[in-house]
């Protein structure tokens, strides 16, 4: 099932995901339209193990286990890095460390210590993607044509369907205020029972 045309993502390459975009609220304060995040969407990550163009093929994949202490390198460009500070914020129950290649804390005023340099130069996102697109082969027409691989997302990014959590929660209290009627009418059955 591929993802909802009006679903965002960050892109990436090396992973792969299932996700339920009904598990990533818990509730919406109404007054205030404010949702409460979960951080439970994805059900289950898988990390890509070989070095060729990224597979459907599951034999390829680790899964990626919850609680995992494990260091995973990421590369990102310095404009999404300085968002993780304020999602962690946001969510404070995901933990989002940014770390060198030692996996020492880095700070946010020291993010520019993880620049990637080439020839002395700061290596930018859009040399990276114009070096990229350039190299790919070359179409009738003689311009680079990006691979079918990439061109989509390749089973990546999974939709799957789980009860949401705001189904379990209305269910919860459904239940809690089906005790509390049964408790009241139970005592009140015992009290025409004593007369």
């Amino acid at each position: 099932m591929q993802y909802r045309s009006h679903d965002f993502f960050l892109h990436f390459s090396g992973l792969k995901y299932d996700y339920n975009p009904k598990d990533a609220v818990l509730l919406t304060i109404p007054f205030m339209d404010l949702p409460i995040p979960t951080t439970k969407a994805v059900k289950k990550a898988y990390l890509y193990m070989n070095d060729d163009i990224q597979s459907e093929n599951m034999n390829d994949y680790v899964k990626i286990e919850k609680n995992d202490e494990k260091l995973y390198h990421v590369v990102t460009d310095s404009y999404i890095l300085s968002f993780l500070p304020m999602a962690g914020e946001l969510l404070p129950q995901l933990d989002i460390v940014p770390k060198d290649i030692n996996g020492t804390p880095v700070a946010f005023e020291d993010f520019d210590k993880l620049t990637v340099y080439d020839n002395n130069m700061e290596l930018k996102v859009w040399q990276t993607v114009v070096e990229y697109s350039k190299n790919q082969p070359l179409n009738s027409d003689g311009i680079p044509r990006i691979s079918d691989e990439y061109a989509a997302v390749s089973g990546r990014i999974n939709l799957v369907g789980t009860v949401s959590y705001e189904f379990l929660l209305c269910v919860f209290f459904i239940i809690i205020f089906i005790l509390i009627v049964l408790l009241i009418v139970n005592k009140k059955k015992k009290k025409l029972l004593k007369r």
